[in-house]
């Protein structure tokens, strides 16, 4: 048999199928999904199996016996429960009879390592860490409680002078047998701390500029990705917002995702590259701000104007849809280099990295750079949070049209949640359904 997981987004299902005479036969697709919806002003999670059918003992246990627990408890429960009974599925197992042989494949389904065995073969594209294999199956522990199940497998404790490790929720001295050992590996935060970002700045402006400056505060601040960034022009600068859109004369380093991508030039004037929210986004800027872009855009554009003329105008111009005010009448990108270009974002990723490396910030060498501007972004969601900021706030900070879009930006570090005692995952809303 074989189980190929298959993902959309944040989402997951498996398509199960057999060899038979040397082809590949589907005997069918797990589909178990986890949906919000907003009822009578209340939140309410479900879970629907590959049938469609609500998961009653699921539902209940979530938005009844969880109920004084926070959405996003709530919401970490329905995604580990999402996981078990696609594995029931998959397996064909019964939650009721789940002995330690069956377990121990669950833990393995749950690290989502692809396995070539002499019956099942799976291939799966998520991988989980042991951490999160421990909080899924601390979990199950009281799920199989509440439901009735007393599964002793999960529920066996072993002596210890320390338990495994803070998710495996034992008495003091006593550890569960089942959770797994937690590496004390220090990871690399996936977000920049208010703090980090204060000794970004003043890093900047001792050995930097105002350019460097107003990348990193857009990214930080107001939640620009790197090539909505760069992609802004002149006439994208308005007194209190600026406007993110895409352009034809935009480059593979200036292109704003999620947005309308414009074929020809009349479609500037068309209804999709005019609608809000498809065509552009608009994000609101304070006066300080502004200012600082002004001072910014007559600084150093005004300066390739007369120092940089011919080559400014030939590799600097963007396509004018709106109309400006500033040098010539022409249209230009906003952030360029000393051979007055348009900024790659190669060469602003090595700015970057020089910038954390001198603030004793932390890079993992084994990812990609540009992960380095996005650490900005998710410090914006960070950031909102921890001031208080509904997840719909922060959905709207960073124009998003979903929480479970929102939800990967949240990556609290260990001393956060060791600190909020609880974690947030991914959530998707939709018209409720009559639950009896």
């Amino acid at each position: 048999m074989d189980i190929r997981e298959m993902v959309k987004g944040s989402k997951s299902k498996y398509e199960v199928s057999i060899i038979s005479d040397g082809k590949r036969v589907v005997l069918g697709i797990v589909d178990v999904e986890v949906q919000q919806v907003d009822y009578n002003n209340e939140k309410y999670i479900l879970i629907y199996d590959s049938n469609r059918r609500v998961i009653r003992d699921a539902y209940k246990y979530i938005n009844l016996h969880l109920k004084d627990s926070s959405i996003n408890t709530r919401t970490l429960t329905a995604t580990a429960l999402v996981k078990l009974y696609s594995f029931l599925e998959i397996y064909g197992f019964k939650i009721d009879n789940l002995e330690k042989n069956e377990m121990e494949v669950l833990k393995t389904f749950l690290y989502g390592n692809s396995k070539t065995g002499l019956l099942i073969d799976t291939m799966l594209v998520k991988s989980r860490e042991a951490k999160t294999i421990n909080k899924y199956i601390s979990i199950y522990r009281g799920y199989f409680k509440y439901i009735g199940i007393d599964n002793k497998w999960i529920n066996e404790k072993v002596k210890s002078s320390k338990t495994l490790s803070r998710d495996s929720f034992g008495d003091i001295g006593d550890s569960y047998k089942a959770s797994e050992r937690v590496s004390k590996a220090k990871k690399v935060p996936k977000y920049i701390s208010e703090k980090q970002f204060d000794a970004i700045l003043k890093c900047i402006r001792k050995h930097y500029g105002i350019r460097e400056e107003l990348l990193v505060r857009l990214m930080y601040q107001k939640g620009l990705r790197i090539g909505e960034a760069l992609g802004l022009t002149i006439e994208d600068i308005k007194d209190d917002c600026i406007i993110i859109r895409n352009r034809i004369s935009d480059g593979e380093d200036q292109h704003a995702k999620c947005l309308y991508q414009p074929i020809s030039e009349q479609d500037y004037k068309g209804s999709k590259c005019l609608s809000l929210d498809f065509g552009f986004n608009i994000v609101k800027i304070d006066s300080e701000l502004h200012e600082l872009l002004e001072r910014y855009i007559y600084m150093y554009h005004e300066k390739m104007v007369k120092r940089k003329r011919t080559s400014y105008r030939k590799y600097c111009k963007a396509d004018r849809v709106e109309g400006n005010n500033f040098l010539e009448g022409d249209n230009y990108y906003l952030f360029i280099n000393r051979e007055s270009r348009p900024l790659r974002r190669t060469n602003w990723n090595k700015y970057l990295k020089k910038i954390y490396l001198m603030c004793n910030i932390e890079i993992d060498k084994e990812k990609k750079s540009k992960l380095l501007n996005h650490r900005l972004r998710h410090g914006c969601a960070m950031k909102g949070l921890k001031d208080g900021k509904s997840l719909e706030e922060i959905m709207k900070i960073l124009r998003h049209s979903s929480l479970m879009s929102v939800m990967v930006y949240i990556n609290p570090t260990d001393e956060d949640e060791y600190e909020a005692n609880e974690s947030i995952w991914d959530s998707r809303g939709i018209e409720l359904n009559d639950i009896d």
